[in-house]
């Protein structure tokens, strides 16, 4: 079995977007309805800015993009480097975009490990 490579740009725009969209709707939740206010609360410790205001909810919004998009890019990141060399690749990030969309290839990696099959 084979374990395919992640794109690290991918992974933390998905963890980035889905984690500031939460921050999002339940600041707006928060702001017309008291049911979402020990959501803020708690994470109004993490995030300095956030609060029950417009500006405050972008504030969070954007702070929770960027917390989340470097931590998931981070994963990304050690994934492709602690597995190993040989095995084959999924989708590889390439150096320049197509239109502002993140294009990926499938080359093979050049380098070589060890075969992780049992010895008889």
């Amino acid at each position: 079995m084979g374990y395919a490579k992640l794109c690290p740009k991918a992974l933390g725009l998905a963890f980035g977007l889905l984690w500031a969209l939460v921050v999002l709707v339940m600041g707006l939740i928060a702001h017309f309805d008291p049911v979402g206010v020990w959501f803020v609360n708690s994470v109004k410790a993490v995030y300095v800015g956030y609060e029950l205001t417009w500006m405050g909810i972008a504030i969070g919004t954007a702070i929770a993009f960027v917390h989340l998009f470097i931590k998931g890019f981070i994963l990304g990141f050690f994934y492709n480097r602690f597995l190993c060399s040989n095995a084959p690749t999924g989708l590889q990030p390439t150096a320049r975009p197509n239109h502002g969309v993140l294009r990926c290839s499938t080359e093979r990696p050049s380098n070589s490990c060890r075969s992780l099959k049992p010895k008889r």
